[in-house]
């Protein structure tokens, strides 16, 4: 259950990204695209963590 959690922050990382690439202001698409690599990070970190255990 803890990788789907994680596969679940890495979709929303995503979602992130795709809309920061909308955002107009370069400062702030900076921001928001940062933010969502780092959310993408973190959850890339936590599904490889639990990908190998057993529940």
């Amino acid at each position: 259950m803890k990788s789907l959690s994680s596969a679940i922050v890495v979709l929303s990382g995503a979602i992130i990204l795709a809309g920061g690439a909308q955002v107009q202001h370069g400062d702030t698409q900076f921001v928001v695209s940062a933010i969502g690599c780092l959310v993408v990070l973190v959850g890339l970190i936590g599904w490889g963590k639990f990908l190998g255990k057993s529940e």
